[in-house]
């Protein structure tokens, strides 16, 4: 092969290595013009939304359960230790549940179809030991 062969050959290559460079500028210019204008949904709809840390274990969960709104609060061991929910067990009420390490619920706070509310105070096994609740006259 000689000089002007070879210099030829880079001088072709050199052509395909600018087009390539300009080619892969211009898509990403695109890409990017793309994203920025795109638009951006204002709510996002889903039936669960599942938090995990870097292992995989769940922090926290957000959906529906029995027709009721909750949202669920772990441990890093993966023991709940809250609970909040909206219309539970198909009622109209609300509740707070708050859990021991050990899984056992010890405080709950809660609100009924029939407007009124309690709040409970567990053992450290979750059995009830006070509580404070509303009657109707």
């Amino acid at each position: 092969m000689t000089v002007e062969e070879r210099i030829t050959n880079l001088e072709n290559a050199n052509r395909q290595w600018r087009r390539l460079t300009v080619g892969m500028v211009l898509l990403v210019a695109f890409l990017g013009y793309d994203y920025a204008t795109r638009a951006k949904p204002d709510t996002l709809r889903l039936r669960k939304l599942e938090i995990v840390d870097e292992q995989g274990t769940t922090l926290a969960t957000f959906g529906t359960f029995e027709g009721a709104a909750m949202l669920n609060l772990f441990g890093t061991t993966g023991k709940g230790r809250i609970t909040m929910g909206a219309g539970e067990g198909g009622s109209d009420g609300a509740q707070i549940n708050v859990y021991n390490p050990l899984g056992k619920k010890v405080v709950s706070v809660q609100s009924d179809k029939t407007n009124e509310g309690a709040v409970h105070v567990s053992d450290v096994n979750g059995k009830i030991t006070n509580g404070l609740t509303t009657t109707s006259p």
